[in-house]
C-alpha cells in the first residue's frame, strides 16, 4: 500500500495556488523544463531549495533524494513507489509544481545535526524538519562509462574514523584516519583503482519530517 498520507498531507499543503498573474502564467506553462541550477544537500537551506525546485520541475526522483533514510524506511518508500505516488498527486492536484515557488525563510531552529523551517503557502504553514546524516561513499566508473555509487548510512563517523593530533612546532596539524571498508560493485568481477572517482565519508542534510499546520 502506498504511503499516500505521508506524501500527500505534506505536499498538498504546498500545492495551493500563489496569488497574482505570474501564478496564472506558471499554471498554464506547467512545470519548468529549463536546466537545473544545482542539486545540493550540503546545508539545510540547500536541501529545502532543492526540494522546492524538484517540486517546481516535477522531479520525483530528486524529491526522493531529499528524504532521510528513516523517513523512507518509516513509510516504505523507494524510487518506484515515490514515482507512483507523485504521479497520483499530479493527477489529483492541478498546478502541483506551483508549490515550488514558495520563498525559503531563515530556519526557525538549527543545531549541528538538525534544522526546522516554516514555509508560508497562501495562508497555510508547512513545517519541514531536517537531519544531518552520515555516510560512507565510494563512487566509480564502469568500463561502459556509467556511474557506480556505493552509499551506506552510518550512525556516526566515530564508527570508522578518528583524528589524532600531530606534533609540529610550526603548524597546527592533525591526522585523519579512516578504517578500510568493503563495498559492492555489482556486475563487475574486479574494479581497478583507476576506476575510483571518490571515496570517503560524507554528510548530507535530508528531510526527516513534513507537517502541514492549519
Amino acid at each position: 500500500m502506498l504511503p499516500r498520507r505521508a506524501i500527500s498531507t505534506a505536499l498538498l499543503a504546498m500545492t495551493l495556488s500563489l496569488p497574482g498573474c505570474c501564478t496564472i502564467s506558471r499554471l498554464l506553462c506547467g512545470p519548468e523544463k529549463s536546466q537545473w541550477v544545482s542539486v545540493s544537500l550540503a546545508s539545510p537551506t540547500a536541501t529545502v531549495a532543492t526540494l522546492l525546485e524538484a517540486i517546481r520541475r516535477d522531479a520525483p526522483d530528486v524529491v526522493y533524494g531529499c528524504l532521510s533514510t528513516n523517513l523512507r524506511r518509516e513509510y516504505k518508500l523507494d524510487a518506484i513507489t515515490t514515482q507512483i505516488a507523485w504521479q497520483r498527486l499530479r493527477e489529483r492536484v492541478t498546478g502541483l509544481h506551483l508549490a515550488g515557488y514558495a520563498e525559503i525563510p531563515a530556519p526557525e531552529a538549527q543545531t549541528a545535526n538538525s534544522a526546522t523551517f516554516m514555509l508560508e503557502v497562501q495562508g497555510h504553514r508547512l513545517r519541514i524538519d531536517l537531519v544531518r546524516e552520515s555516510f560512507r561513499q565510494l563512487v566509480y566508473r564502469r568500463p561502459n562509462g556509467t556511474r557506480g555509487d556505493s552509499l551506506v548510512p552510518l550512525d556516526s563517523w566515530h564508527e570508522m574514523a578518528r583524528i589524532d593530533r600531530v606534533d609540529d612546532p610550526d603548524f597546527d596539524k592533525s591526522r585523519f584516519s579512516i578504517e578500510p571498508f568493503v563495498f559492492e560493485h555489482e556486475g563487475l568481477e574486479e574494479l581497478p583503482l583507476s576506476a575510483i572517482e571518490s571515496a570517503g565519508l560524507i554528510r548530507r542534510w535530508r528531510i526527516s519530517a513534513l507537517h502541514s499546520l492549519e
